[in-house]
C-alpha cells in the first residue's frame, strides 16, 4: 500500500520464493512477473531482470534466500536506468550483508 501498487503495474520478483512475497504484490491488484533464478545463490538472476521490465513494471524485488544476498549493485542500477522501485525481502538474511550493508537496507525510490 505503501507504494501505491494499482492494478495495471507490474512488479518482478524471483521464481523461486515464499508466496507471501508474491500475494502481497497480487493483493494490490498487479501481476507478477516471475524472473529465472541463478543456481548458484538461488537469488534473482540479475542478468535476467531488463528482459522482463516493461511500460508497466514498477518494482523488482530482491529475495535474499538462506542469508545469501543478491547483487544489489545490479539491480539498483537497473532500477536507476528505468525509474523503478527497489523492495528487499530480507526475512531470511539476519545478520548476513551485502558490500558491508546489512541486508534490507538498500531500498530506495528511484
Amino acid at each position: 500500500m505503501l507504494l501505491d501498487i494499482k492494478p495495471s503495474d507490474e512488479v518482478i520478483i524471483p521464481s523461486f520464493n515464499f508466496v507471501s512475497t508474491a500475494k502481497a504484490f497480487v493483493l494490490r491488484g498487479a501481476t507478477v512477473v516471475f524472473v529465472d533464478i541463478r543456481p548458484d545463490t538461488i537469488n534473482i538472476d540479475e542478468s535476467k531482470i531488463e528482459a522482463a521490465i516493461t511500460e508497466r513494471t514498477r518494482v523488482i524485488v530482491s529475495v535474499h534466500y538462506a542469508g545469501v544476498a543478491c547483487e544489489m549493485d545490479s539491480i539498483i542500477a537497473l532500477a536507476q536506468q528505468y525509474n523503478l522501485l527497489v523492495v528487499e525481502d530480507a526475512a531470511q538474511g539476519m545478520m548476513s550483508t551485502y558490500k558491508g550493508q546489512a541486508l534490507g537496507r538498500h531500498y530506495r525510490p528511484y
